[in-house]
């Protein structure tokens, strides 16, 4: 009879071991539906960044990918900053076009 009883108060305390560990996961249930959220963020993020990187590459109009329209634009910068003069601000322009 007492060897019945301990099983007993060995199962009882095994099981409330088990429904106290049971509960404390219960209260963080909601964790993991935050951080597929989260993750998802950050991939449809990523995504968003990689095509704009993808679509400015694309925007330059040849197969230089838009050094043509950098390479203007140093022109015209060099011009107004006086480091050349008309004539050869106009040759240059010329060439690149």
């Amino acid at each position: 009879m007492e060897s019945q009883s301990l099983a007993r108060t060995l199962i009882n305390e095994e099981g409330s071991q088990r429904m106290d560990g049971y509960r404390w996961m219960t209260c963080w249930w909601w964790v993991w539906p935050v951080l597929i959220v989260v993750g998802l963020s950050v991939l449809v993020y990523l995504g968003v960044l990689l095509a704009r990187a993808r679509l400015s590459g694309s925007r330059g109009g040849g197969a230089d990918g838009g050094a043509g329209h950098s390479a203007r634009r140093v022109l015209d910068e060099r011009y107004a900053r006086g480091e050349i003069d008309e004539e050869e601000y106009r040759r240059r322009k010329a060439e690149l076009q």
